[in-house]
């Protein structure tokens, strides 16, 4: 019967209803394809049909249609030729095999530097989490940190360090960046190393602030020694870029002033972890009293301790970790460079003088109680450093940003106006270092502090202080008392180093054994491996002596334009913004105003 399949087979129907697909000529698809005979899509590097059947997936050079290889004769003298430079296509060309399948269209591949292992995936990690973090500047007005890092090769470096720092904050270890985090620290090292080679004077200011993003990464991972060493080395590096200390590092001055507030900022979270977590614990006592040396292993396990102790001690204060979180996540506004154009502004710091009165005013209440103050953890778990510590990174973020609003009102005078605390950020933050240091000794645990860092801060607050001094003439009576808060705070640790350096040199001579500060003020501690050395203490302090003798002629001209003659009078000048009832550097302070009266004839 017609229609009827032969021995079971397709049915004629089937076949007639069958019909053949037809495409147009592919000219531009990929070589496999068109030896394959089946149309591409022509996606590039690597077309579907490739990618699914993992071939290579070639794309032959591009040849001019047939209109402009007849034009190719008709081009007129001084126009290009279409397609003059098609002889290159060869050094352009290139496989997928030779690719990686996930670097096709990978955003990441423009970055300033290589981002191997999980880079890529730990810098997601800290811009992802910034989005939900408020910024102390205007909305919609912040500044675009993150956008500047991915262009400056060193700024991203440093950025992945910090977010390793936070990933270890919030997590309480490295775990699987830390491979990641080992490669840019060593990356970060050879730049340095590099600086050292070259020397050259305009990237001086990167290689600082190299040297303090990985002192400050042993801080934070608990290696303080190892910070401190980098502190030093630091000062080391700085003698070579800057030998007079005249800030002339860095390309132009909005580099340098970066570079000095990195410093400032490093070295007050150093000596505020010092303090926290820096003095001697108890140990356990064995019939051999001699110290062991130490090796690799214990050295690890000691700095992990002290890790967890951190992350431990933050969780213990309120909003401890997710304010220390939020500020380490603004680091990149210290190294990264700011929109074409934009210079730093004095910003209030009314905020932060608040704090250093909280601060104030419980080291006096310690000291009326118990007589000294000697439990840092009953201080730092109060919160006042944290927060200290967040205003100041918020303050230089906003000084930067372009949006800071002048106040409107006046300095404080006998008519009960409100206060004025203008000031520069490094002015305000080197002022609050010394003050914590030196007058209220809760910084650094109580040890003397390098004199060649001393003297850098000084040198850097002695600018701002030159530049601030036309204030004297015009403005009211605390704002007077704001400049000379902070030049006195200065002249007094300037003294107070120089009479650690005058204690060394006597007791070094009744006792030349000696080799460090510890063994000098403190022979019994257990922990004098982890002291500043006597020769880091003392070197440079005739630096030290001279900007003395600046500071102290700077505040006998205050004197005479405030009227200001005694030591109460003064001291009632000092506490109107900040100064203690009870403290041990009193004798010191009344000293160096005695030496600044003492200069009538001068």
């Amino acid at each position: 019967m017609v229609g009827e399949p032969r021995n079971g087979g397709p049915s004629p129907t089937a076949e007639a209803l069958r019909v053949r697909r037809y495409h147009t000529r592919n000219r531009t698809g990929c070589s496999t394809c068109r030896r394959r005979h089946v149309r591409c899509d022509e996606k590039r590097p690597s077309c579907s049909n490739c990618l699914v059947g993992q071939r290579a997936c070639e794309y032959p050079p591009m040849e001019p249609t047939l209109r402009e290889r007849r034009s190719h004769n008709r081009t007129l003298p001084g126009q290009q030729q279409p397609w003059a430079v098609h002889e290159a296509h060869g050094s352009l060309s290139f496989s997928v095999s030779q690719l990686t399948r996930h670097a096709a269209g990978d955003p990441f591949d423009a970055l300033a530097v290589q981002m191997p292992l999980k880079s890529q995936e730990l810098f997601h990690y800290l811009t992802d989490g910034t989005r939900s973090w408020n910024s102390p500047c205007p909305k919609g007005k912040r500044p675009s940190g993150f956008d500047a890092v991915v262009h400056d090769p060193y700024a991203l470096r440093s950025t992945l360090i910090i977010a390793g720092l936070h990933y270890a904050w919030n997590t309480g270890n490295l775990q699987s960046f830390e491979p990641t985090f080992l490669f840019h620290k060593v990356e970060s090292i050879r730049t340095v190393n590099d600086w050292m080679q070259t020397r050259d004077a305009a990237q001086a200011a990167v290689a600082v602030r190299q040297v303090l993003t990985l002192g400050f990464a042993e801080c934070c991972l608990g290696n303080l020694p190892a910070a401190e060493s980098h502190l030093h080395g630091l000062m080391a590096l700085l003698d070579i870029a800057d030998p007079v200390g005249g800030g002339r590092i860095g390309e132009d001055e909005v580099d340098r002033e970066l570079a000095d507030r990195y410093l400032i900022l490093c070295q007050n979270f150093l000596h505020g972890k010092k303090s926290r977590f820096g003095k001697p614990r108890p140990r356990t006592t064995s019939n051999n009293s001699s110290p062991r040396p130490g090796t690799g292993t214990e050295e690890d396990t000691e700095n992990s301790a002290v890790m967890d102790r951190m992350r431990a001690a933050h969780q213990t204060e309120p909003g401890g970790i997710d304010n220390q979180l939020k500020s380490l996540t603004k680091f990149p506004h210290f190294f990264a460079p700011p929109p074409r154009g934009r210079k730093p502004v004095d910003i209030d710091a009314a905020s932060v003088v608040e704090i250093l009165r909280d601060i104030t005013r419980y080291i006096d209440g310690a000291a009326s109680h118990f007589g000294r103050w000697d439990d840092p953890e009953d201080f730092f778990v109060q919160g006042a450093p944290t927060r200290l510590f967040m205003h100041v990174i918020d303050l230089h973020v906003l000084s930067f940003s372009g949006k800071v609003e002048k106040k409107t009102t006046t300095p404080y005078d006998e008519n009960g106006s409100p206060p004025n605390f203008t000031s520069s950020w490094s002015g305000i933050s080197i002022t609050l270092g010394l003050y914590l240091h030196t007058v209220l000794g809760v910084w650094n645990a109580g040890r003397p502090m390098s004199s060649r860092l001393l003297c850098r801060l000084v040198q850097i607050l002695k600018r701002h202080l030159v530049r601030d001094r036309q204030r004297l003439g015009g403005k009211g009576g605390l704002d007077k008392g704001f400049w000379f808060w902070k030049a006195f705070t200065a002249a007094v640790s300037l003294a107070s180093a120089r009479g650690y350096a005058a204690g060394y040199a006597s007791s070094s001579r009744s006792s030349p054994s000696s080799s460090s500060w510890s063994s000098a003020a403190s022979a019994s501690s257990p922990d004098s491996a982890r002291t500043a050395s006597a020769e880091e203490v003392c070197r440079g302090i005739e630096d030290v002596e001279v900007l003395e003798e600046w500071f102290a002629l700077a505040i006998k001209k205050w004197s005479k334009t405030a009227n200001v003659k005694t030591w109460p009078e003064a001291r009632a000048v000092l506490s109107s913004v900040v100064w203690p009832d009870n403290c041990s550097s009193e004798p010191l302070a009344m000293s160096v105003w005695g030496r600044v009266m003492a200069l009538e004839g001068n």
